[in-house]
């Protein structure tokens, strides 16, 4: 349960961050690398289920509600700390930007790395949510996207 708490606040985290850092000019010799990190970041969801489609289909036969939920929750922690990780790159000049996307980017991995393994993640999460992780991954990866489309990489992308 408590892995699913840390999801959700990462998850609020990542939006404070976004909202906040739209409003700040990114250091320019940053503006290159994280323009591509972001355009990997918008497609590798596609990416994934067309990965992770092929694998339930032909290797992973067994366990499919815990093993998809699992592909799902971590693969957003990982999108979560990898975002984190560009608004460093960005925000490095402010501070409290930077503090708070440094402690984001290691909680989300922290939490990644942890519940990684599939029988650590069924004891430390998909045991008390069961079904409903598929609603928290969904919600996670919905406001991810909504936030970035909405708020981040404005001033990138304009020229």
């Amino acid at each position: 349960m408590i892995f699913s708490v840390i999801s959700i606040l990462v998850s609020v985290c990542f939006c404070i961050v976004v909202m906040k850092g739209s409003q700040i000019e990114p250091a320019y010799k940053t503006k290159k690398i994280t323009s591509v990190i972001y355009n990997v970041l918008l497609i590798s969801p596609i990416i994934a289920t067309i990965t992770f489609f092929i694998l339930f289909s032909t290797v992973l036969k067994g366990r499919l509600i815990e093993r998809s939920s699992h592909a799902l929750i971590v693969f957003v922690l990982w999108v979560y700390g990898t975002a984190f990780y560009v608004n460093i790159l960005k925000f490095f000049k402010n501070k409290i930007l930077l503090f708070t996307c440094l402690i984001g980017m290691i909680t989300s991995i922290v939490s990644a790395i942890t519940l990684t393994p599939l029988d650590r993640y069924c004891t430390l999460m998909f045991s008390s949510i069961h079904q409903m992780a598929y609603l928290l991954g969904g919600f996670m990866i919905i406001l991810w996207y909504i936030t970035n489309l909405k708020y981040g990489n404005k001033k990138i992308f304009r020229k």
